[in-house]
């Protein structure tokens, strides 16, 4: 209702006390459609989240610590550089909204994790991830640093506050840019079985990724020597890929490789060897060891390049999310 028009009703309460029953009731009426038409305009416009009132999350920075000290960084600021670092502004306003969330979701997880509330600085440090400042994108964006930062800083609010959350807690949402053609599950990765939301999906259109395949060459001798280091053995011991036995998870993915008795993690080989993903297979050549890869990441929750072809086809990212982490809700937190 417009404001001259409840300055209207007030002053006729001020001439007559005394108010037909019916009267009344539209005047309720009137004024319950004005408290929740906040409400109804975002279920109308396809705004992710639910109605649950806002925490002092939304008041939250993150610290930055380097050489030079410490730097306390407002939760949305914060946001709009690590969109930027962690995507590029080229996918779809729905990825990039779907993206914003997880970030935020990361922030409200490591917050949440805390017994002692009392501060609202989460470290940079336990999200693990990169963040490019207003001074990095001006130089690495040039010219175009108003139309893209403008475009990132009005995506993150308008998905301000929103969460992933499962049982009314935000959780570890992990992302990554293309899958082997299928995501992993969250129980065949972490053991405890902590994220039951963390199910193995299919992400087919991955598969057309460019980037999807690649292969590297390792000389022989730098292989077998960074084998040896990573299983604490001999250089000398180990001298044949055949030796290796490696398990996969249902995704196809390395979770387990072992040489006589001695194992280690398909992410851990991984890093070791430098790969773009543990969905891998080893060829031993007269120049030398060929490992070809699949897929861009650890594979683990929500894939950016198959969401992005989601999002071409129309679907929202509240839809996308959902797709990828199964059983949680999307809200304002």
């Amino acid at each position: 209702m417009p404001y001259k028009n409840r300055k209207q009703i007030q002053n006729k309460h001020k001439v007559r006390r005394t108010v037909p029953m019916q009267k009344m009731q539209e005047v309720s009426m009137v004024l319950l459609f004005c408290l929740l038409l906040p409400y109804v305009a975002a279920t109308l416009s396809g705004q992710v989240g639910s109605s649950r009132e806002r925490t002092s999350q939304e008041k939250l920075f993150v610290v930055i610590e380097d050489e030079n000290g410490a730097e306390r960084i407002p939760i949305n600021t914060f946001l709009t550089g690590a969109l930027a670092a962690s995507m590029s502004t080229d996918m779809e306003e729905e990825t990039l909204k779907a993206q914003a969330i997880l970030l935020r979701t990361a922030i409200g997880e490591a917050y949440g994790r805390r017994e002692d509330k009392s501060s609202n600085n989460v470290p940079a440090k336990e999200l693990l991830q990169e963040y490019y400042s207003v001074y990095e994108l001006k130089r690495n964006w040039r010219e175009e640093f108003e139309e893209k930062y403008g475009k990132l800083k009005r995506i993150v609010e308008e998905t301000e506050g929103v969460m992933i959350t499962y049982q009314g807690i935000p959780v570890k949402a992990p992302f990554f840019y293309v899958s082997a053609g299928r995501t992993r599950n969250g129980s065949e990765v972490y053991t405890k079985g902590e994220y039951p939301y963390l199910v193995s999906v299919e992400s087919e259109q991955d598969r057309f990724c460019m980037d999807y395949s690649s292969s590297v060459l390792y000389p022989k001798r730098l292989f077998w020597e960074k084998a040896a280091a990573l299983f604490g053995a001999d250089a000398a011991d180990i001298q044949e890929v055949g030796a290796f036995a490696m398990q996969r998870d249902t995704a196809g993915y390395v979770s387990r490789i072992s040489w006589q008795g001695l194992c280690v993690s398909g992410e851990a080989f991984r890093e070791a060897f430098e790969l773009p993903s543990a969905h891998f297979t080893m060829e031993e050549k007269p120049e030398g060891i060929c490992i070809t890869t699949q897929g861009i990441g650890h594979g683990l929750g929500f894939s950016q390049y198959g969401a992005n072809e989601m999002a071409k086809k129309g679907k929202r990212c509240d839809e996308i999310l959902k797709y990828y982490f199964q059983e949680i809700e999307i809200e304002n937190y």
